[in-house]
């Protein structure tokens, strides 16, 4: 933990733990490109997206989706 750290530096520090921890990304779980307009309609619907502290557009929720396989 670090008071200087940076949100870079969060990201980087996620992306060596799923690294560390082998997390496979979703495609290992059958999800292709070619879902991401349904999984995107349906999290723009989901209860749980209110909550964020921003609203993601689509198109951000797009580019997640597509980091994540």
């Amino acid at each position: 933990r670090s008071e200087s750290a940076k949100a870079d530096d969060g990201v980087q520090w996620v992306a060596a733990l799923v690294r560390e921890l082998k997390l496979p990304g979703l495609s290992a779980y059958g999800i292709s490109p070619a879902h991401n307009a349904e999984l995107v309609a349906k999290a723009v619907q989901a209860s749980s997206m209110k909550a964020n502290p921003i609203q993601l557009t689509p198109e951000e929720l797009a580019c997640v989706l597509e980091a994540a396989l």
